[in-house]
């Protein structure tokens, strides 16, 4: 069973820092979630991630558009 929706720790690029509300994004290339907005969306933040960290709790949003997210 693969879950598509719900909160995860999600490993994160370093330099990236989010705080809840922020939308998350991903970069397959690299595998990590990322703040660059031109990478396809994750989900939001739930807490607070300072670049110190290495993970980031997400709230997945599957088949959302970039559109619905400005």
């Amino acid at each position: 069973i693969v879950k598509i929706t719900g909160c995860f720790d999600v490993t994160a690029a370093k330099v990236a820092t989010f705080v809840p509300g922020d939308v998350v994004y991903y970069d397959a290339t690299i595998g990590e979630a990322v703040a660059d907005n031109s990478k396809a969306v994750l989900g939001f933040a739930i807490a607070e991630k300072k670049s110190s960290s290495t993970t980031v709790s997400v709230a997945l949003m599957p088949n959302i558009e970039k559109d619905a997210v400005k």
